[in-house]
Formats: C-alpha cells, structure tokens, sequence
C-alpha cells in the first residue's frame, strides 16, 4: 500500500475483530510478504413487463449483428469511490415482503413474485410462462415446467430462506438450451439498438481501476476506452516498453485498497462478450478450452450432466456469475476459492453434501444456491438464518491455514567482493517494508482476511519475526504509528541491538498526545554495533512548500500543502571503516488524481537531500577506524566540489508509483521536463517553467532484473510500488531478496493473511561500497 492511508487527516480505528492467537506454529513463520476490494454492484432488477432488462449488455451477451450500426464504445465509471471511504456493503437482495420484489436480475414479474397463489406467474409449476423472467419464449411453456427440486428438507421461511427459493425457481426455469443466450437476443431484437454495441461487463462496478490500469503499466492513456481486461499474469513483470504512454500510476488509497481512487480513461482492444451460456446441452465435462476465456464474467453451464467441475474453473478469475444449477455435482472444487470476484454461485440441484473451506475466499459472493442439495444440516440453517456473507465468514475465519509459501530467494546481482586497489570495504543489508498501519487494517476493508489474522496482536508479532529474521543492518518502515513505535517496535529492536528515530506526519503537530499515538509515519532502524548515528532529521513537505517564495501558486497551496507526507533522514557513519552513509525513508502520496503533488513531493525531497548530503559530506572525518579497511588509508576525505554526490546514500520510498511513472523516472534519469503531463494544468513556479532536475544519479536496487513482480498483492491491486534507490556511483548491489512464490499467490486471494501480515512485502537488498577514489592517508 501506498500513500497516506489517512490523507483525509483523520485517524481510522481499526475495527480488526475478536482477538486470535491464530493456528499453532503461524506466528513464527518467517516467510516474506503483503489491498483490497470493492464488492460488485447488484444487477438491474427486471422490467416491469416481467421481462428481462432491455439492454442485453447486461446479461452479458452480444446482441445478433443488425446492418447500419457503428460500434459505440462502452465507458465504465468508478467515480462512486472516496479516499478512506469503507466498502459500501454486499449488495443484498431485498427481502420479499410484502409483495416487494427480490433483487435477482435473472427473473421478473409484472406481478410481483411472490410464494403464494396466484395467476401468470409461473412460479413453483403454476400456470403461466416458465421462462427466463415470466417469458415463456425459450422456457417451458404453460405448466412452467423446470428441473425439479432434489432432496428438499423442511426449513424455517425465513426472508433469507425465502430469496433462497426464489432464486432456485428462477434458475430451474432456465432450463433449456442456451436459454439465457436466447433470451438476451431477444431483448437486444425488441431494443432497437446498435447490434455491434460493446457490451457491458457487469463486474465493472467491483473491478477498480486499478485493476485495467496495470495491464498498460500504470500509465495513464488516452484517446479511447477500456471495457475489461484480464487480471495481470503475477507471473510477469509489467512491460515497460511502451513510452507513448503517459508515466503516472492509478494506484488504490491504502486505507481503502479496493477501490479505486478515481475513473482513468484507457485504451485498447476489447472483448466482444462476456457471457458463455452453455445450459441445457446434456454436456458430461466441460472442455479445458473453455478456460482460456479468462476474461469472462457470467458462466452458465446449468442443467447439464456434469459430474464435476474441473479445477481449471479457477482460472476464470472475473466471473462474477457461475450457475451450475441441475448437474450431477457432488462436490466443489478447492479452485473455487480462486474466484474472488464471484456474487453469484449457483449450485441448486446436485448432489452436494459439503463446501470445501476455500468458499471462505469468496468474500464477494452475495448469493449462494444450495437449494436442492442434501447439504450438511449446519451449513444450510446458516445460510437460512444469516445469509450467505455469513456463511462466507464462517469458513474464512475458521478453515485451516494453508501451507507456508516457500522462502524467498536471493536474486544475485553482482560479485560480493572487494578490488585490491580499494581493499577492503564496508558490506551491509538494507530493507523497507510498510507494514500496514493497525488503523488501516479494518475488516471493512480486508473483508477477505481472517480477523484473527488481521488483528494487530497477531500482525505486530509476525512483523516483529520477519524483521529479526531478516536481521537486516539497516530497516526502514513506513506506517508506523506512533504509539506502535514507541510502546513495541523501539523496545522489541533494541533488544536485537538496534536504534532507531521516527517521526510521524505534520498533522501530529496540532493533535494532543492521544491523537498524536494513533498517526503514522516513518521510522529507520539501524544496527548499533555496525552504525553510528550523525545526526538525523526529517522533510515535511507542507514545510517545505511553504518556504518556496518562488513556488507560492494557488496550486501549492491547495493540492500541495494540504498533504502532510514526509521523510526521515539519519546521517550513519560505519564504526569500523569510519566511511558514511545517508539514509531516507518517505512515503509519497498515493492518489494518481494528485500524480503532480506526487512530482512535486519527490522534486522538493530530492533538493533537501542534495543539501542534506552536502552538509554531511563537509564534517571531518572520524579519528576511530579499523586500518584494515581500504588499504589502511583511513576513512574517505569526501570532496567539497562534490557536494555529496561521492557519497554513499540510499533511499527507501513507498512511491505510490509503478516503474515507468513519472516520479519513477525523475528518481532514476534525474530530470522531467517542464510540460510534463503529470503535472496537467496545473503551475508550480519554476518545476512547471524550468522542470525538475537532481544531480545524485540514482538507481533502483532491482532494476538490473526489471523490478520485483510485485510488492503490494491485493484482489483490486497487484504491482511494485515500494523501492531502493542508490547511488551506483559509490555502491553497488551484490543480492536481493526475490518474489514470492507464485504457485503460492494462485492461490491466495490478497494479503495479509495468516503468512503476510501486510499487504505490502519488504524490499530486502544487500550492498558493498565501492573503494573511494579520493581516500586520503589521515594524519
């Protein structure tokens, strides 16, 4: 995650549920590892004339070709989304009362729908239409003949059991071949509507934007529309050859991960469907092709013969809708799991007597069709008396912990050994990590974590193993409150021979001491046995901005000013070599709506760190060294002329910000021009008239493999977005730490979870100074 969680400058409790100590052996599980979602919005409820909704984009399917018709692009719209907003809820079918009419949008009556007597409407083998919706053209006709219901039990109507029951007419009614194809042609005939229309992909509303913009880098584009696109391939690092493109990044509000901070324009090729009705057929097994139509959303295979459902069903990650009404099922598949974005599972009329644990994944999922099945006795009165989100939370909280991913491996970049000329030099490990803030962590937001595994007693202690585990020599932390730092982290450190400083964002400047505990920040760590600390100091960019006479726009002060990011600086001197080194840790902005005060945050940072770095290149060097470093010429003498830039430094950034954005790019060529477009219209003084420029020649510690594949892993949002940045100039990188196991993510819905308590993993390198040109025998 990245950004201020709480841009808002309010504080969120964490709501993170019971406390658990979680199944034996999870907290001293080392392994490496870490925003959320947005559940999809209900379907439009059926047409008054007892029809299905006229437009039959929304059931998915293409309309028949009509002659004279241009293609007209659909637009999907995320604009419902706010900064530190919580989920909106499920969307719930209404209760049926009262003659009110359940929100299903497969089936509709003129009449209302209703379990009692009464004429036209179908229902339960009354007389009148059977079909898809009260519509009798492609279903059974006069006696609303469907597929029976199966080993039915007596039940308490309920209003929950009630929808049950509805639901299961409606599905049984959509009994005859590729009845819902056929009745979404209709519609699209009655419409009079352009047949080569795009059609809608009814999962828009729960897919962030976030989601489309990582299949283009990040970027954003322009000049056209994106319906869908599939979900990234984890496996691949996101190509970043495409330069047409502008370089900002979409990224999700990190107190909010899965929604989208905004609607963002896109381009490319679009899929001609979404639905694949394949009900009624008599089919025995489903075809592994048919999983290769990864982009899917509504997949009916009801009424068929099938016996199983393969386990490439987890491949079908966009499906929102899978009706498997009135098959030969006698169990679900673990894969289920794997379709996060499901709302509907629709199982009426098997032979199911059990749910694997992994439906506890599908913390989307808004109605689940058991009806029909000789079900346990317990899952079925949960469902009865709860709903299915509980039944969902049931299993998500109490299944078994999946098996530990393995250990990350070392990627190794570079030899790690010293020149005979320079002898020997210093060799140390830096990591960065945002840990995800306790006040971030809600469950409203991380509907799909168990809340034992999201309770910040069980989170705090993982994240304390994996960084003694790390034993890293310098760690640097972000959304660290205050509290957290001082009450847990500080203590716990020291005893594994660490100091450390931190400094929260501004606002903890107007709060009291109890406001204050709860605001994050960033904080560095480092080992005291190998560091000593100069001096260190922090960069608040609302500070800063309001010192730049030059700079004062209405632009600065209104989207500049009012973010309270920072960075935290320490000046470290190794005890042994007496060589230096400066080290920053920042958290920049997270909302690309803001991709300009993203620039302008890291082009302020960035001129007080060359300034920081030249002031801590002109103290003297130290009179306590180890002669057996660099030839036993003693410390480097570092070179006023060079302000700095020979020496060592290192900064570590959550930048909100894919490789190939904007911020990216500044930090890694060291320039952007003035037109830039990230910075839009709007005017910064002489970073909008001149551009931003620094001269400390910076480059990303993972850069020389293509960047991480990824470091923040959610349902809405998967990318790299946390960094080292050095100076390859003075140091080089001899390791880092690799990806995690990517058998493991496919299998895993988002972090955190029992074995990553953030959803963020650390950013973990290992580096060796370069001899200093310029090392001087001291006297």
């Amino acid at each position: 995650m990245y950004y201020h969680h709480g841009s808002t400058g309010q504080s969120v409790a964490g709501g993170a549920g019971k406390l658990h100590d979680g199944p034996p052996g999870v907290n001293g599980q080392s392994g490496w590892g870490r925003h959320p979602f947005q559940p999809s919005n209900p379907l439009p409820l059926p047409s008054s004339s007892g029809f299905p909704p006229n437009d039959p984009r929304m059931l998915g399917f293409p309309p028949p070709h009509h002659a004279n018709h241009s293609h007209q692009p659909h637009h999907s719209n995320h604009n419902q989304f706010n900064h530190h907003q919580q989920h909106s809820n499920h969307p719930h079918v209404g209760h049926h009362v009262n003659g009110s009419h359940p929100s299903h949008p497969s089936f509709g009556s003129g009449n209302g729908l209703h379990l009692g007597g009464g004429q036209g409407g179908g229902m339960f083998g009354q007389n009148g239409a059977g079909g898809f919706g009260g519509m009798g053209a492609f279903g059974a006709v006069g006696n609303g003949q469907g597929s029976p219901p199966r080993n039915e039990r007596d039940m308490p109507m309920t209003a929950l059991w009630q929808q049950q029951l509805l639901r299961a007419e409606s599905s049984r009614a959509a009994n005859s071949p590729h009845h819902r194809a056929r009745t979404a042609a209709m519609a699209s005939r009655m419409t009079n509507k352009p047949s080569t229309v795009t059609i809608a992909n009814p999962s828009d509303s729960g897919r962030p934007a976030s989601v489309v913009n990582l299949q283009t880098n990040g970027v954003h584009k322009k000049n056209g529309s994106l319906s869908i696109a599939p979900l990234p391939d984890r496996s691949v690092t996101p190509d970043l050859s495409d330069t047409a493109t502008t370089p900002g990044v979409s990224v999700v509000d990190p107190s909010n991960p899965g929604v989208a901070p905004a609607p963002t324009e896109n381009e490319g090729p679009s899929e001609p469907w979404y639905g694949l009705d394949l009900g009624g057929i008599h089919l025995k097994t489903l075809s592994p092709a048919i999983f290769a139509f990864a982009h899917i959303t509504a997949l009916y295979v009801n009424h068929n013969n099938l016996t199983a459902l393969p386990p490439g069903i987890g491949r079908l990650r966009h499906l929102t809708i899978l009706d498997a009404t009135a098959n030969e099922l006698t169990a679900i598949p673990a894969e289920i799991g794997c379709l996060f974005n499901l709302t509907e599972l629709l199982l009426f009329d098997n032979h199911i007597t059990t749910l694997p644990s992994e439906v506890g994944m599908l913390f989307k999922l808004v109605t689940l069709g058991i009806e029909g099945n000789p079900i346990e006795e317990r899952l079925r009165k949960m469902i009865a008396d709860d709903g299915t989100e509980a039944l969902v939370a049931h299993f998500r909280d109490n299944s078994p912990v999946t098996t530990s991913p393995p250990e990350r491996q070392w990627v190794d970049v570079d030899a790690d050994i010293d020149s005979p000329s320079s002898g020997k030099q210093e060799s140390f490990t830096v990591l960065t990590y945002n840990i995800l803030c306790s006040h971030f962590a809600t469950t409203a937001m991380y509907k799909y974590t168990p809340n034992w595994a999201l309770d910040w007693n069980y989170r705090k202690q993982t994240i304390l193993n994996e960084l003694t585990n790390a034993s890293a020599d310098v760690v640097c932390l972000q959304e660290v409150d205050v509290a957290t730092y001082s009450e847990y982290l500080l203590p716990a450190l020291q005893e594994h021979g660490y100091e450390g400083t931190h400094y929260p964002r501004s606002r903890a400047k107007t709060m009291t001491p109890e406001e204050q505990a709860k605001v994050d920040g960033c904080c560095i760590f480092w080992k005291a046995e190998k560091f000593r600390l100069i001096e260190h100091q922090v960069v608040e960019f609302a500070r800063v901005a309001i010192q730049k006479m030059d700079m004062r726009t209405d632009d600065m002060f209104n989207r500049v000013m009012s973010r309270d990011n920072i960075a935290v600086v320490a000046m470290l001197e190794f005890k042994a070599s007496g060589a230096r080194i400066l080290v920053a840790n920042s958290h920049i902005y997270w909302d690309h709506r803001f991709r300009d005060v993203k620039l302008v945050q890291i082009g302020m940072l960035m001129e007080e760190l060359e300034k920081l770095t030249a002031q801590f290149a002109l103290l003297g060097p130290t009179k306590s060294f180890d002669s057996e470093y660099a030839n036993g010429m003693g410390p480097p003498a570092y070179e006023k002329a060079e302000e700095g830039r020979d020496m060592p430094f290192i900064l570590c950034v959550d930048l909100n910000s894919l490789s190939g954005s904007a911020v990216y790019d500044f930090l890694s060529n060291g320039d952007i021009p003035p037109d830039h477009e990230d910075f839009m219209t709007h005017r910064y003084g002489p970073y909008t008239a001149k551009g931003l420029e620094h001269k400390a020649d910076l480059k990303s510690a993972c850069a020389s493999f293509g960047e991480m594949k990824m470091t923040n892993f959610t349902p809405a949002f998967t990318a790299t977005i946390d960094y080292i940045f050095y100076t390859p100039r003075n140091l080089k990188v001899t390791s880092v730490l690799g990806d995690v196991d990517q058998t493991y993510l496919d299998k895993v819905v988002g972090f955190p979870n029992a074995h990553f308590p953030s959803d963020h993993i650390p950013v973990y390198a290992q580096f060796r100074v370069r001899g200093h040109p310029s090392i001087k025998k001291y006297d």
